[in-house]
């Protein structure tokens, strides 16, 4: 899936609370965040697991700061770079960024 239709997805998606709180949606998020994850460090991942340390998988200050831009672009949310690595795991980013998208769906409609 590129950028593009991910994005699109994400619309889909952040127009149906109900959707957007989903945990399928929540597993969406990570696994996208992970590949893209991959994608920057120039390797494949074969059955990411979602729970696995971030830094166990690579994510560092700088990866951080690329994934943290890449959320705010294709994702629509911004997130203090502290958040990606505190997160913990990808499971967790994704309820993070979940979370975030919800709150401007809540924002949006007032």
């Amino acid at each position: 899936m590129s950028n593009e239709e991910l994005s699109r997805a994400v619309r889909e998606l952040s127009s149906n609370i109900v959707s957007l709180q989903s945990d399928e949606t929540t597993s969406f998020l990570a696994t996208h965040i992970g590949k893209t994850l991959c994608e920057f460090q120039l390797r494949r991942e074969p059955g990411l697991d979602l729970q696995a340390r971030l830094t166990d998988i690579g994510m560092d200050s700088l990866v951080s700061i690329e994934i943290r831009a890449w959320i705010r672009q294709w994702l629509g949310v911004d997130l203090a770079t502290l958040e990606n690595v505190g997160s913990g795991n990808l499971h967790k980013l994704a309820v993070t960024v979940q979370k975030r998208m919800m709150i401007a769906k809540h924002n949006s409609k007032t």
